[in-house]
């Protein structure tokens, strides 16, 4: 019927009906698997160029950080002293500085703001960042201080924030601060001479944040923390301040 069929369509001038091609089944898995290789091609290439854009991204942010910026100096840690091992502290004035066991403890002072403490093995040479613990006062210069047993008092100073009055106090064996609270009327100077004397802390001298010059001394009792005027006699020495004074 259909030779038929296409035999008077043919006589009659019109086309012929085509007949469908049949694809097997090995030509169409062949054709998905083509189709399939294709978009994943075209998936790997959009991922590539993706990543490639990232990185431009990122090294030209590099670029412009380092030129924006100067790099830090490079520190080395060392686990078993528990310290950073660095080359001299900072150059600094107005700071404090006392003998710890065998090695010398400094901190505080004109550091620009740097409140780290570091120590100098007196026996190698060698300079030590040491981690102090607990409430550690603010970066002043020229506060008064003095070790009394196995603590460090250190009161007063001058900072970024302007003076301070306030009393910490430094435990050398597990080198945590504390702040103390204390009773009397404190001295407000900062660059007083300190020294210890009996179970007290004796200030001398000292300058005001008015820039006015004293000449008056003061004591704190380091056991029950009350702060007293001492009245002196005789000649007194001159308004003065980071003035030397030993007992």
């Amino acid at each position: 019927f259909s030779a038929t069929l296409n035999f008077a369509l043919g006589a009659l001038g019109m086309p012929a009906k085509a007949k469908p091609v049949k694809k097997d089944k090995a030509q169409e898995e062949a054709e998905r698997l083509e189709r399939e290789r294709e978009e994943k091609e075209r998936e790997e290439a959009a991922r590539l160029q993706r990543e490639k854009e990232e990185k431009e991204a990122a090294e030209a942010l590099r670029l412009e950080l380092e030129k924006q910026r100067q790099l830090p100096p490079l520190y080395r840690f060392r686990v078993a002293q528990v310290g950073w091992s660095v080359g001299n502290p900072p150059a600094r004035y107005g700071h404090v500085s006392f003998n710890v066991g065998d090695k010398l403890l400094v901190f505080a002072g004109s550091t620009g703001g740097n409140s780290k403490a570091y120590m100098l093995d007196l026996g190698t040479k060698r300079w030590t960042e040491k981690n102090l613990l607990g409430c550690c006062p603010p970066a002043t210069m020229c506060a008064a201080a003095v070790m009394y047993k196995n603590y460090i008092y250190y009161y007063g100073g001058h900072g970024a924030k302007g003076f301070s009055n306030a009393l910490y106090r430094l435990d050398t064996d597990t080198f945590t601060w504390q702040q103390l609270n204390t009773n009397g009327p404190a001295p407000k100077y900062y660059a007083m001479s300190a020294e210890v004397y009996g179970s007290s802390m004796v200030l001398f001298g000292g300058r005001s944040v008015q820039e006015e010059l004293c000449n008056a001394t003061y004591a704190l009792d380091l056991e029950s923390l009350i702060w007293r005027g001492v009245n002196t006699t005789g000649g007194q020495p001159s308004r003065a301040f980071v003035f030397s004074a030993r007992v």
